[in-house]
């Protein structure tokens, strides 16, 4: 079976426990994907609002399962230009002028990857984590 077929198979076991074991389930999985979140907000440490913006969410949804982090575009919208794809480099933007000093120019700036970086450094930590807690729950309830 594929790695995304069990993972599917495993959300929609997580779907069909009691709402009380997925409560604390919930908790325990926010506590295994903390330090991503964390490393994520000091990479854009850097920036004012990137880290405020940033935040996780879980879900047992079927089309979304598992662990989200997301930085609101909102809330941050300079954040995934920044980010530039997790690839260092440049990019280009406008910089508006006052209409008294127009043209418009383009004008290059220096991308600051920090969420891609952020994942990759705590991903086999994480891994060996959530082994862990799959295993713990999974004999909790009596799964083979």
């Amino acid at each position: 079976m594929a790695m995304s077929a069990e993972l599917d198979k495993l959300i929609a076991d997580f779907r069909a426990m009691p709402l009380d074991t997925r409560r604390r389930l919930r908790t325990d999985i926010q506590k295994v994907g903390k330090p991503v979140l964390d490393q994520v907000r000091h990479n854009a440490s850097w920036s004012s609002r990137i880290p405020g913006a940033t935040r996780m969410k879980v879900g047992y949804g079927k089309r979304r399962g598992g662990v989200t982090i997301v930085t609101s575009a909102k809330r941050a919208p300079h954040a995934r230009p920044y980010e530039h794809d997790g690839v260092p480099g440049t990019f280009r933007h406008p910089y508006n002028r006052p209409a008294a000093r127009r043209p418009r120019t383009w004008v290059n700036n220096p991308a600051r990857p920090f969420f891609y970086q952020a994942i990759s450094e705590k991903s086999s930590e994480v891994e060996d984590q959530f082994r862990e807690l799959i295993m713990r729950v999974s004999r909790d309830n009596g799964w083979k």
